[in-house]
């Protein structure tokens, strides 16, 4: 499901079915920073497994393309 208020950055947030999970559409430069973040983020998930920190479990790239029949 669509969450109705995009975020001030243009984003887009889906809320899965059960409502566990989150998902957010990034440019591409964000999804670059937050690949490079993931080590370090990760290592302070395991350090600190009690933290109220939200959890990344992955990132993928969707590419559409605008069909025009010829």
């Amino acid at each position: 499901m669509e969450l109705s208020n995009p975020g001030a950055s243009g984003s887009i947030f889906y809320i899965s079915d059960d409502d566990e999970f989150i998902i957010k559409t990034v440019q591409h430069k964000e999804a670059d920073f937050l690949q490079k973040l993931l080590p370090g983020y990760y290592m302070v998930g395991l350090e600190f497994s009690l933290s109220c920190l939200c959890w990344q479990f992955g990132s993928s790239v969707f590419v559409f393309e605008l069909y025009s029949p010829t």
